[in-house]
């Protein structure tokens, strides 16, 4: 067993491959490294992806293919969120939009006039 975090194992193996590896390959590849059991792969695999979605040098490329950060522009790596809310809003009804508005708007009236700070002795 090598005496270095499974992130940072995933890192060289990553770093070694001339090409992006899909996620499966990349665990495999760190189990053999690090000698895991069955038992040791089952109760690791969702701690390394948590620790492979966290760490800022990985990008996950879609269809659970991973890669460095580092190999591709900024603007691959961004994620565009206004289109999938710009479809979101698309499909609610305006009218039903409104009225959600309006609720909300009443109840953080309600909520900021219920509100008295505390006195301070």
């Amino acid at each position: 067993m090598i005496n270095k975090s499974n992130v940072d194992i995933a890192f060289d193996i990553v770093s070694a491959s001339s090409k992006p590896i899909p996620f499966a390959d990349l665990f495999a590849e760190l189990c053999n490294v690090q000698e895991y059991d069955d038992a040791q792969r089952a109760n690791k695999i969702s701690d390394f992806y948590t620790s492979l979605l966290i760490d800022g040098r990985f990008i996950n490329l879609g269809n659970n293919i991973w890669d460095l950060r580092s190999r591709y522009k900024s603007d691959i790596s961004k994620i565009d969120v206004t289109e999938y809310y710009k479809e979101e809003l698309e499909d609610q009804d305006s009218e039903e939009l409104e009225e959600d508005l309006d609720e909300e708007s009443k109840d953080d009236e309600e909520s900021e006039s219920e509100y008295e700070p505390e006195e301070i002795e």
